[in-house]
């Protein structure tokens, strides 16, 4: 659990504290804004966000974004949108060009008084003709804090549910966009709450920094697998960093991505270790984008150890886009497993392989795989005296994701060192759909497969009795989709004929 300390000095809140002021009600100085128009100002103080938030702090995990040393404002910046009358359409107010990035500054006149103790001055926006709008409907989509270095200090977060549940939306009572309501001869406020704005955790303020810019976006997704000792696979706990990279410089730019994947490793049966595969957007301008990536294996002490970087670019992502379904398939990695390379060559793999990988090897022949599981068929007293395993799926927390598995062959009498690590197996569940991925390892191809698939514990050994075969597949893949009554228990097994012609 982390420290109040931690707490009160990671995380802040500015309360935008709005009072309308209408001349009807005040002396007419109040506002001397045009006929037809009212004003914004905005004023706050700092306060520790630790509580009415929407989620425990404690789930933030580490990422707490970090204050920076001089935390006195000196303007805040916002964006505005509204209805335009022509088009009906929100529209940018104050259509600046793109290089102005659709903001607008206004400059802060400190208080002198500390009503709230924290150490930070209060704050009034000074009166900006910027904010001078006709009456109507309007958005507040972007509110930043900046410091006389105009270094971004604070931001209010902004609705995205596209990135899960630990950003920091989550975490404020409103995030943007807020509406405002501009009527005739008024001051307009708003409450809003901020948090210390760390660069490293951009993307999780919700704006992704290029909707400013008119920016299109790709899209990396990202799945591993880490084979042990026994070539037994399993889902990857990882990192992935991602920079913005000037070719010409050589040299990396801001930090897009900071990020690790969702695993539940809480399970005793290995073959229930699932993980949800990492899927970010980045920036997709004009040209040709560069980017330098880094994906970090992180061990069961949450120690991690750097296994692929490299510079890549946005067409490199084309090949994962799946048009048709309008999709991106992922960049798989597979970490010490013998046989298996990653499915694209996107980052270089900087840990050269030392393990055994002669142990074993398939003879040129065709034999019978089988994926290994929990639960053996003798155990199951299945009719006949096949060999094989089946696994029994109890989902709990995290039942939507990516399970792994290895398929053995010619490992009679449930012996592995008998037989070799064929193939992997993936099972993606997504509430009722039970997606079944095989994939060989080079050198092997397909017969006939089987999957078995129910709620009732299998009582036949016989793969053609399964009720979900594919025959004669060739080629080193093959895919099931399947569906279960969605009640978080079912058993499967999947069985293949594999043909090897090793050199």
């Amino acid at each position: 659990m982390k420290t109040s300390k931690l707490l009160f000095t990671a995380i802040t809140a500015i309360t935008l504290l709005l009072c309308g002021c209408s001349i009807k009600d005040e002396d007419s100085s109040a506002y001397l804004g045009k006929e037809g128009t009212g004003s914004i100002y905005f004023s706050g103080m700092l306060k520790e966000l630790t509580k009415n938030s929407r989620m425990s702090l404690e789930n933030l995990d580490v990422n707490i974004p970090k204050c920076k040393d001089n935390m006195e404002p000196a303007f805040v910046r916002i964006a505005l949108r509204n209805i335009g009358l022509e088009t009906g359409e929100m529209v940018w107010v104050e259509d600046n060009d793109g290089d102005d990035d659709y903001f607008i500054d206004i400059s802060v006149v400190p208080f002198s008084n500390d009503s709230d103790n924290n150490g930070a001055p209060n704050f009034l926006t000074t009166e900006s003709l910027e904010l001078e709008l006709k009456a109507g409907n309007y958005s507040l989509e972007y509110f930043a804090v900046l410091n006389s270095n105009k270094e971004i200090i604070m931001m209010a977060p902004r609705e995205d549910g596209n990135y899960g549940p630990a950003q920091f939306q989550n975490f404020v009572n409103i995030a943007l966009p807020v509406p405002i309501d501009i009527k005739e001869g008024t001051k307009h406020y708003t409450q809003l709450e901020t948090i210390c704005y760390d660069e490293k955790f951009a993307l999780a303020y919700g704006y992704l920094f290029f909707d400013f810019e008119r920016v299109e976006l790709t899209h990396l997704c990202v799945f591993g697998n880490i084979c042990d000792e026994n070539q037994k696979h399993a889902p990857a706990h990882f990192r992935l960093k991602i920079w913005e990279y000037f070719l010409e410089k050589g040299e990396t730019g801001r930090e897009l991505v900071n990020r690790t994947n969702q695993v539940d490793f809480s399970s005793q049966d290995t073959n229930q270790l699932t993980a949800l595969p990492l899927c970010v957007p980045l920036p997709d301008r004009q040209g040709t984008d560069y980017y330098f990536g880094e994906i970090y294996l992180i061990d069961e002490n949450g120690g991690e150890q750097l296994i692929r970087e490299g510079i890549f670019e946005d067409t490199d992502l084309l090949q994962f886009y799946d048009e048709i379904e309008d999709v991106y398939d992922y960049y798989h990695f597979r970490e010490s497993c013998c046989g298996y390379d990653d499915n694209a060559a996107l980052l270089m793999d900087i840990v050269p392989e030392e393990e055994d990988c002669t142990v074993n090897n398939p003879p040129s022949s065709c034999e019978t795989a089988y994926m290994f599981g929990d639960t053996e068929f003798y155990d199951l007293e299945l009719k006949g005296n096949n060999w094989g395993w089946a696994e029994y799926f109890e989902l709990s927390d995290l039942e939507n994701g990516i399970y792994s598995s290895t398929l053995y062959a010619a490992a009679a009498q449930n012996d592995l060192n008998k037989g070799f690590p064929a193939g992997e197996v993936h099972i993606t569940i997504e509430g009722t759909n039970v997606k079944v991925n095989i994939q060989l390892i080079e050198g092997c191809t397909l017969g006939n497969t089987h999957v078995y698939l129910s709620n009732e514990v299998p009582t036949k050994s016989s793969p053609g009795q399964y009720g979900n075969t594919h025959s004669n597949v060739g080629g080193k893949l093959d895919s099931f989709h399947l569906q279960y009554s969605g009640d978080g228990n079912f058993w499967i097994i999947v069985h293949v004929e594999v043909c090897c012609e090793i050199d």
